[in-house]
């Protein structure tokens, strides 16, 4: 009848429950636990793999703040230099010398006097040694509107306008034109000052 269970109903309805429970057993609870162990495994070997990288991190750094604090503490090679001058006949400082690593120079002439201009007037002339003095005579002839130096004079190496008080000029150098260990003279051309007002540049070997 529907509504009765017979003996074996009940035996193959228990059969199917042992067998649920068996799948559950042996073949389901292992595949899970052996889930388990994949992703534990690959959790371990991601975790080792952090741990390197943290290790190499922490063995590198050392070594790049050494190479970053050597890079810091090496002295920056000064391409330019500021030279004073004032009332008294003397550039400060008198004496420039270019490092060999300059492809390029400038010199910044300032002028800290309390003359005014027309009393106390300076330019920077840069010439070889030999022709200082040739240079300051003709820079006489070439008069104030020139700045005391003869436009398009082969023996200037480089010049400055003239200044006076409260002033600055700079003059980049022809680097690349100047012979290391050779000395060269830099002096005012303006008429009077000349003789004294001198100094010497050489370009480091």
């Amino acid at each position: 009848m529907g509504g009765i269970w017979t003996v074996s109903s009940r035996q193959q309805v228990l059969s199917g429950y042992f067998y649920v429970v068996w799948l559950v057993l042996f073949f389901i609870m292992p595949m899970k636990t052996f889930l388990n162990l994949f992703f534990v495994k690959r959790l371990l070997v991601l975790l080792m793999v952090l741990l390197m990288v943290l290790l190499t991190v922490l063995l590198t750094a050392p070594r790049l703040a050494t190479a970053q604090t050597a890079a810091s503490s090496a002295p920056a090679i000064a391409c330019e230099m500021s030279v004073r001058v004032d009332d008294s006949l003397r550039f400060k400082p008198d004496v420039i010398e270019i490092p060999s690593q300059c492809s390029a120079f400038k010199v910044v002439l300032r002028h800290f006097g309390r003359l005014p201009r027309v009393a106390s007037p300076r330019n920077w002339v840069l010439v070889k040694s030999v022709d200082a003095d040739g240079v300051a005579r003709t820079g006489v002839q070439a008069g104030a509107e020139n700045d005391f130096v003869v436009p398009g004079d082969d023996r200037v190496l480089a010049s400055s306008e003239v200044i006076g008080r409260d002033e600055k000029v700079e003059i980049n150098l022809p680097v690349q034109a100047l012979v290391p260990g050779d000395t060269y003279t830099f002096l005012s051309t303006i008429p009077g000052f000349s003789p004294a007002l001198r100094g010497s540049l050489v370009v480091l070997p």
